[in-house]
This record gives C-alpha cells, sequence and structure tokens, in this order.
C-alpha cells in the first residue's frame, strides 16, 4: 500500500503512519480491492468468467484453491445474505434484495467516492442528472453522500435488471 509511510512498533503495538494524501479508509479500501473473496464477488457481479478454469486463472488462484474460496465465501453468504454461489449455473443465486445489498455495501466500501465501478454499463453522468431531476421533482435536498450511495444503489439494481436479475 503506497500510503503507509512507516510501520513502527512502539511500546508493543504496531502503528501506521500514513502519507498527507491517505488515511485509513484508503487502506480499507485496498484491502477490500485485493481481498480473493470480494474480487471472487466482483467477478461474479460483472460476469467476467463463465466456468472455472477461467475464472481461477482470472484471479490468479489455482483451481483447488478457487474451490476452497467459493466453499468459504458460500458460508459466508449464506449465512449473512441468504443466497450462494452456484458454480452449475456460474451465478449468485437466493434472495435478489440481498444479493444486491452484498452488491451495494461491497462497492460503497470499496470504490472511493470518486472511481465509478460500473463504466462500462452504467452512465454516471446520466444517473446522476436523473437523481438531480428526481430529487428537484421532489424537493428533497441531496447532499454529496447522498448523492453518491444512490448512484451506487441505482448501478447495482440497473446492472443485476440487465442480466435478468428481477426482485419479486
Amino acid at each position: 500500500f503506497p500510503g503507509i509511510s512507516s510501520f513502527p512498533y512502539i511500546e508493543s503495538h504496531l502503528t501506521i503512519d500514513y502519507h498527507k494524501a491517505y488515511g485509513p479508509q484508503k487502506l480499507y479500501q485496498s484491502v477490500l480491492l485485493d481481498a480473493p473473496t470480494l474480487r471472487l464477488m466482483e467477478s461474479f457481479f460483472f460476469n467476467e468468467c463463465h466456468n472455472l478454469d477461467t475464472l481461477a486463472s482470472n484471479l490468479f488462484i489455482s483451481l483447488s484453491t478457487l474451490k476452497r474460496l467459493i466453499k468459504r465465501t458460500n458460508t459466508y453468504l449464506k449465512q449473512t445474505f441468504d443466497c450462494k454461489i452456484d458454480i452449475k449455473q456460474f451465478s449468485i443465486v437466493g434472495n435478489e434484495k440481498q444479493i444486491r445489498l452484498f452488491y451495494l455495501k461491497y462497492f460503497s466500501e470499496a470504490y472511493d467516492k470518486h472511481d465509478w465501478p460500473f463504466d462500462d454499463l452504467v452512465s454516471e453522468s446520466a444517473l446522476e442528472d436523473l437523481i438531480h431531476l428526481s430529487a428537484k421533482q421532489l424537493d428533497a435536498p441531496i447532499d454529496y453522500s447522498l448523492l453518491h450511495h444512490l448512484k451506487i444503489m441505482a448501478g447495482v439494481h440497473l446492472v443485476r435488471f440487465s442480466q435478468g436479475y428481477r426482485v419479486n
């Protein structure tokens, strides 16, 4: 992580010193973006692969490691979001609302407010214009944080909808 200037051991604990442009949020985001489980989930979201061999290759892990990762991930997904990775359908299956909630949380936390994770799929500026227009029609003030949240939420919904997933 380039934002850490030093990592000294001081009186029985480690301290992290950051460069001015970085901080704990950037470190947290870099961990999320590099975590194998979350990279796996992002691959499924964007339909980047359609077989285990290609997916393992894209994630730079072995096929056996991928299978263990899917098993571990499924345990967490089932307990927390009532969904799982189905390797026969090669998709995330389960409660669609919970699947979208997972992705809303992931994209909100993993990507900086200045990074748009859906570049090739959803126009950020068009979505932003739609949100501003809706807010104006409803006479509802929107700050930057709420705007970011609504854009990510709409982006997740639009991508999942375009892939054929529907909420009952």
